[in-house]
């Protein structure tokens, strides 16, 4: 990941666990620039591996290493509607 600026995290080996949203896949500068919006949307980021979706005929471009797959998640710190918890 070259120019991720963002507080986003790689996972290696395989997607992120529980709770975790499969947003899309992509390559730099979409990548940082989207994890960036989703954080400013109060929202987690995390990047896994970039595997092919039942469907998807070409998975040439999957196996380049700067494809990855974002992931999100609301912020631990967050209540259901997206305000901090405890928040009135």
């Amino acid at each position: 990941m070259s120019t991720l600026g963002s507080a986003a995290r790689a996972v290696n080996g395989s997607p992120p666990g529980a709770g975790w949203t499969r947003q899309f896949t992509a390559a730099e500068p979409r990548l940082s620039e989207m994890a960036e919006l989703y954080e400013l949307l109060g929202l987690e980021v995390v990047f896994g591996p970039a595997t092919p979706q039942e469907g998807q005929e070409c998975v040439a471009c999957l196996e380049d290493a700067a494809v990855k797959t974002i992931y999100t998640r609301p912020r631990r710190n967050q209540g259901a509607d997206g305000g901090p918890r405890g928040a009135p």
